[in-house]
């Protein structure tokens, strides 16, 4: 009995010094990494998330189109924005609005359509993320977004890469019927 109680301390023992290594090797990994990471935003590679902005001009293509999102810098991490999501000829979503960055995550406000440019009812709020070049809309957008698409679609879900940096690129972005895209 006393040789099983022995043994099985001497298990627990080798077991936490184990595990004290693995949590050891972790930091250098996790210290590696960060490294590793400050050296490719350093040289241009990865973008400074602590210093992002969302001027420019955004696209993704697609065999059915190029969905499009553009945002105008009106100061103090505040935007103008313009966005497009196409899903077939006739299947689409477009509106304007206004955008603010805080961090990685843009508070998106759509408030003018081509259907309803006047309509102060026609609002639609929701938060993305942005790294510095890829803009993700949430998987799941409020039901009064509906009101920027037609025939089944949806902006949930959808994606834009930043293809041109700057207030004067998006300025140039036309969307299917709002045209320009942005503006200010």
């Amino acid at each position: 009995m006393i040789k099983r109680l022995i043994l099985l301390v001497l298990f627990f023992a080798i077991l936490g010094c184990n595990n004290s290594e693995n949590r050891n090797h972790k930091t250098e990994e996790t210290q590696s990494s960060s490294d590793l990471d400050q050296a490719a935003i350093a040289a241009g590679i990865l973008p400074d998330t602590n210093n992002i902005k969302l001027e420019g001009h955004f696209e993704t293509r697609n065999d059915i189109g190029t969905d499009k999102f553009c945002a105008i810098s009106d100061g103090d991490n505040r935007y103008t924005i313009g966005v497009l999501a196409i899903f077939g000829a006739e299947s689409m979503c477009e509106g304007r609005g206004s955008a603010l960055l805080d961090g990685e995550n843009v508070i998106i406000t759509l408030d003018e359509t081509v259907k309803n440019k006047n309509d102060d009812d026609v609002t639609c709020e929701f938060t993305a993320s942005y790294d510095g070049i890829t803009l993700q809309f949430p998987g799941e957008i409020p039901e009064s977004c509906a009101k920027f698409c037609n025939n089944r679609a949806s902006l949930s879900g959808t994606g834009y890469y930043l293809t041109e940096e700057g207030n004067e690129s998006a300025r140039k972005s036309k969307g299917q019927k709002l045209k320009p895209l942005c503006r200010n």
